[in-house]
């Protein structure tokens, strides 16, 4: 998108030479993991490839020249080594779109058109009714899927709006990828996912969590109330998954929130 070519520029922060050697070795050790898993489920067949990439995917987070972490210093986005989960192989495309264009990219994106709070922001002005409507589809999702607990406040409007922003924002360029082949069956998959539906699999892996959602101090909202505010905004979720319009889903989005482009309001 234009604007961003504009306003952002995107950093990787530089790593050390004993740095970079440590990110290679941990990514044979993890590729060396994940391939162990395949042979030790091989009996599952193709719904290994499944299994072992879910099962892998979380062990990113657990260390720490992998973790996905980033900071929106404007006019600057710093991304920290996201590159390496990226560049791993055997692990398709729409997962790492997933995992880490939605979740950190685009929503890192998201913070540079999104206001700090509902009365600051890096533009002059920033339109009520794309504000009302992201707080509205959280206090809805709230409604709706509340665990141990679930509020909305203004200050974690930024990051409400980040997710909305991002999680369609990378899907789009996921299928300006992949075409039609978005829709078609994810080689290896015998479940039969396809390249869109493991995308949305992959958002809401870096949120699962055994434990109930609760409301965080901070100004992230209710972890289940972002997967679930973030996905239905995404105009192809309900067609790739044949969600029913009766559905808690479908039923928890009143609107769409357009932030960026022509269906964006302009008041």
């Amino acid at each position: 998108m234009e604007i961003f070519k504009n306003i952002t520029s995107i950093m990787y922060l530089d790593f050390m030479e004993s740095e970079v050697k440590t990110v290679i070795e941990d990514s044979l050790k993890f590729q060396k993991n994940y391939d162990n898993c395949t042979y030790k489920y091989a009996t599952l067949g193709q719904l290994s490839f499944d299994f072992c990439v879910i099962k892998n995917l979380p062990e990113i987070r657990e260390i720490e020249l992998f973790e996905i972490n980033a900071f929106n210093g404007h006019p600057e986005i710093q991304i920290l080594n996201p590159i390496t989960a990226l560049m791993l192989p055997n692990i398709p495309l729409a997962l790492k779109y997933g995992y880490v264009g939605a979740t950190t990219i685009g929503h890192e994106m998201g913070h540079t058109i999104i206001p700090l709070g509902l009365e600051d922001g890096f533009f002059p002005y920033f339109s009520k009714d794309v504000q009302n409507c992201i707080q509205n589809q959280f206090n809805s999702t709230c409604r709706s899927f509340k665990e141990e607990s679930c509020d909305v406040r203004d200050d974690q409007f930024d990051e409400n709006g980040a997710d909305i922003f991002g999680f369609p924002f990378a899907f789009d360029r996921l299928k300006q990828h992949l075409g039609n082949r978005i829709y078609e069956k994810l080689p290896g998959s015998r479940r039969g996912l396809t390249h869109a539906q493991a995308y949305f699999y992959a958002v809401s892996n870096g949120f699962c969590s055994r434990e109930d959602s609760y409301s965080s101090s901070d100004t992230h909202g209710a972890a289940n109330a972002r997967i679930n505010a973030g996905v239905i905004q995404s105009p192809e979720f309900e067609k790739v998954f044949n969600c029913s319009k009766n559905s808690r889903m479908v039923q928890s989005r009143k609107q769409f929130c357009y932030v960026l482009g022509e269906n964006a309001p302009q008041n």
